[in-house]
């Protein structure tokens, strides 16, 4: 209900925010992500002007970075990373590379 509330604000209707927990939830089950992380990450990148339309994509790009350098696990603390980034509208390639490299050895290539 929470979730469905969120989304409804950030997306202005109830029946987009609907439809887009539909699909985060779907993403979730056929992802390496758990559903619930996919929400929450969804809603957090959604909250610094993140388009719904490109969240699958960006976890999918995270994601995909974190497991080819072995730190899958350490995925959450990439998603913080680019969330703090995106909250400041503004992302330099030093900060990029400080923030997200323990998580992603060489971030830049994202």
């Amino acid at each position: 209900q929470k979730w469905k509330f969120g989304f409804t604000n950030l997306l202005g209707s109830e029946a987009e925010g609907i439809k887009h927990l539909r699909d985060l939830v779907k993403f979730g089950k056929d992802s390496a992500f758990e559903t619930e992380d996919v929400i929450n990450y969804a809603q957090k990148l959604e909250s610094v002007k993140v388009k719904a339309s490109e969240i699958k994509d960006m976890l999918l790009g995270i994601g995909n970075a974190a497991a080819g350098a072995g730190n899958f696990d350490l995925t959450p603390q990439a998603v913080k990373a680019v969330y703090q980034m995106l909250s400041k509208n503004k992302i330099g390639a030093e900060e990029m590379t400080q923030q997200l490299a323990e998580v992603i050895p060489n971030p830049i290539v994202l």
